[in-house]
């Protein structure tokens, strides 16, 4: 595969910070006196921005509560992202041997982007990314092409040798949207729905797609 820009989605892609998230909407929810949700209802907001998810889990007509959970929300998740956050096997590996071929790498995240910045140096990999770019440098997150967008133009990159590496069908949308290949990672029995035009079951097989 000829690829010379890859964008990579963090949460679910490049690290498992499932249990963080998890553990800090339930803990946010109980702040707001609202009841915890379920695992499976989680499941089902992985690739939304914050404000959607709360959106989503909050009870409608609560004036402001949204920015109060959102604010909570980073304030708890600041303290214990670091420690609950790890890469997904193969992760660093990959990354150097994607920057051994020369491919330039992105992050484009409904993170913002002094906090994934941070977990990416904690992480020891954020000296493998070019470019990063965060839900504050957006008007609209995923599955909207603008972040890919702006990392396209940003890194001078053409569409036609350009892919996303994600988990979620936000990833999928947002790269079919932008009009660049879709690669989908980790999930592999999922992933079959995602309707990406490359499937990967872990990091591993990155490496053999781009040997």
């Amino acid at each position: 595969m000829d690829t010379k820009l890859l964008i990579f989605d963090f949460d679910g892609t490049l690290a498992d910070s499932h249990k963080g998230n998890f553990e800090t909407i339930n803990y946010t929810l109980g702040r707001v006196g609202c009841k915890k949700i379920s695992r499976s209802l989680f499941e089902t907001l992985a690739g939304m921005p914050l404000e959607k998810q709360f959106e989503t889990t909050l009870p409608k007509g609560k004036k402001g509560v949204v920015e109060k959970a959102c604010r909570i929300y980073r304030e708890q998740y600041l303290k214990t992202c670091v420690k609950k956050t790890v890469l997904f096997p193969q992760v660093k590996e990959t990354l150097q041997f994607l920057k051994f071929k020369g491919v330039k790498m992105a992050v484009v995240t409904t993170k913002r982007t002094a906090l994934v910045s941070m977990l990416l140096k904690a992480l020891d990999i954020s000296n493998f990314f070019d470019f990063v770019v965060g839900s504050d440098m957006v008007s609209e997150a995923k599955p909207s092409p603008e972040g890919i967008n702006l990392a396209i133009k940003k890194l001078n990159a053409n569409r036609e040798f350009t892919a996303i590496v994600g988990d979620s069908k936000f990833d999928m949308l947002a790269g079919k949207n932008a009009g660049i290949k879709t690669i989908a990672v980790n999930k592999a029995q999922e992933n079959r729905d995602l309707e990406a035009d490359i499937t990967a079951k872990d990091f591993r097989e990155l490496e053999k797609i781009f040997h």
